[in-house]
């Protein structure tokens, strides 16, 4: 049977008071460019939300199969 380790991810993300949250593409895309090279793969992401309706963070789950061993 196949075992997994998994990993979480926490990427702040910037605030601005008229335009709401900003998402750093260039920062997301290059944490899950280094994390899959280690064999880890996305397999959930959600943002949280304030009583404001802005997110703050990006939580991203990832996980990898376990070496035998």
């Amino acid at each position: 049977m196949q075992r997994w380790e998994y990993k979480t991810l926490v990427i702040e993300l910037e605030q601005h008071f008229w335009t709401g949250s900003k998402f750093p593409h260039d920062a997301i895309g290059k944490n899950l460019d280094e994390l899959g090279q280690q064999g880890w793969e996305l397999v959930s992401a959600e943002t949280n939300s304030s009583y404001q309706g802005q997110s703050s963070q990006l939580l991203c789950i990832l996980k990898r199969p376990v070496q035998a061993g």
